[in-house]
């Protein structure tokens, strides 16, 4: 035997033991497959766009994997009546294995692979993951409101930002606003004077276009009386609005153009603080496709009983307009199955059927000042 034979024959020895090194470490540390990977790894509800990845294995390099096509998820909100609520993934995929005569470099360069899925801007819950069937693990996304989205601007020493709880509303929901002041200087700034009770005004607008609330003109409730703001050295102060609904007509909008984008803008009031005015942009739409609602306020004085599915029982123990709006199961708005009633003290009987004419599933939402409920019906 030569002596290029026997150096060929050296490093193929060579070649084979550090493969069945690595081969026997990496079935020591190999995980359970299968798993998932979700990122951002703590995802903020309404806000980050999350993808998920099902990780099936690990291949010895990139040119070994098998890849993946028509990757797609549909998310359920589960019936259960729970907090946080629940919500089914189902995902399918289709695989692309590597061909048998594909020659790949023998080179241990070790990668994850499994299908990618963009599951977009989510809702704070818990997500469960269904491949085949089978469950293939779980995320939370946090409930807790973060006040993320935010606008700012800074005059006269001051920084002055705008806060909503979320980005993206659907109908159901109700606007969170906060506004604050950060004084930045090393003396306290003083703003006023105001009208009792007015001392700030929040503008909402569609985003590009009109202005369709102003609270200094359509929620006027001024006091006689003059205040001033004043913000301490290095501190902070802040205006905390109610939970409130939208402006007159966004549902309309929102039916006709499955979406809108509205410019929230709050500021001390008067022309003389339009410098103080911070703007945050928020997203109104439809309920997810298979949006299944729990009741997200509700208090003693109005109840609700649905009797074999097509008669409506509202108790109330005051007269108050009631706003009853129907959709369909894939969220559209059908304005013309939704109306309004002044409900007497007592129980109002509304016969469903009379509006809604054609049998099926519908969602429907009843709403007043102080309640608001959506929740699933059959017409039959």
């Amino acid at each position: 035997m030569n002596n290029t034979s026997k150096y060929h024959k050296i490093v193929l020895i060579f070649l084979i033991i550090i493969f069945l090194f690595v081969f026997s470490y990496s079935q020591i540390t190999q995980p359970n497959y299968p798993y998932i990977i979700v990122t951002p790894s703590s995802p903020i509800a309404n806000k980050d766009s999350v993808k998920l990845q099902i990780i099936l294995g690990t291949a010895s390099n990139s040119c070994m994997a098998p890849t993946f096509s028509n990757e797609k998820a549909v998310i359920q909100q589960s019936p259960l009546a729970v907090y946080p609520p629940q919500y089914i993934v189902t995902v399918s995929y289709k695989t692309i294995p590597v061909p048998p005569d594909k020659i790949c470099p023998m080179i241990y360069a070790p990668i994850n692979y499994g299908p990618v899925f963009d599951l977009g801007i989510l809702s704070c819950g818990t997500y469960n993951i269904i491949d085949s069937d089978k469950s293939v693990g779980s995320f939370n996304i946090s409930c807790e409101s973060s006040n993320s989205n935010t606008g700012s601007v800074t005059w006269k020493n001051a920084t002055f930002t705008i806060s909503t709880d979320k980005y993206i509303y659907y109908l159901t929901d109700s606007l969170l606003v906060s506004y604050s002041i950060i004084n930045k200087s090393n003396s306290n700034i003083t703003f006023g004077p105001f009208s009792g009770n007015c001392e700030y005004d929040l503008v909402i607008s569609v985003k590009g276009g009109p202005e369709i609330y102003r609270e200094s003109s359509d929620n006027s409730l001024c006091l006689r009386n003059q205040v001033y703001v004043t913000v301490p050295s290095l501190g902070t102060i802040t205006k905390s609005y109610p939970k409130f609904g939208y402006p007159s007509g966004i549902e309309t909008f929102v039916a006709l153009l499955d979406s809108i984008e509205l410019t929230l803008s709050n500021q001390l009031r008067g022309a003389q603080y339009d410098s103080s005015r911070a703007s945050v942009d928020i997203k109104i739409k439809r309920y997810p496709p298979s949006y299944i609602a729990t009741p997200h306020l509700q208090k003693d004085n109005l109840s609700i009983q649905v009797i074999n599915f097509n008669k409506l029982v509202i108790f109330s123990q005051s007269k108050e307009k009631t706003n009853i709006y129907v959709f369909a199961p894939n969220g559209k708005i059908l304005s013309e199955s939704c109306f309004s009633k002044i409900l007497d003290i007592g129980n109002n009987i509304i016969y469903i059927n009379k509006y809604i004419k054609n049998k099926g599933i519908y969602l429907l939402q009843v709403k007043t000042k102080s309640f608001e409920k959506t929740f699933k019906i059959v017409i039959n």
